[in-house]
């Protein structure tokens, strides 16, 4: 499990993603600690990264009307792909406009 510098690097990595859209997510577990909602996608799919936070070992994307709390897990990683990429894992944020 990472520890909090890990997830502050994390943060750090990703913070250029703030302002783009996130086109979908992929929830590969959805036996979590809280219940996942089954129309995220719906709900935040389209939709511009305000901001990107973290909150203790939690990386919080803010939209303007939902937030996706997002914890690095056992494997302490966090993988942004392209949706044309064939290495599905984890979280997946795909967007025509995220240079990686």
């Amino acid at each position: 499990m990472p520890e909090l510098p890990e997830v502050e690097t994390t943060l750090k990595a990703i913070k250029s993603f703030e302002k783009k859209v996130l086109n979908s997510i992929s929830i590969h577990n959805p036996n979590l600690r809280w219940l996942v909602d089954n129309n995220i996608n719906k709900k935040i799919a389209g939709k511009k990264i305000r901001q990107i936070l973290r909150r203790a070992k939690y990386l919080i994307f803010d939209f303007n009307d939902y937030q996706l709390i997002v914890h690095l897990g056992m494997s302490g990683t966090l993988r942004i792909m392209f949706a044309k990429d064939n290495f599905f894992k984890n979280l997946i944020v795909a967007s025509s406009d995220l240079k990686i």
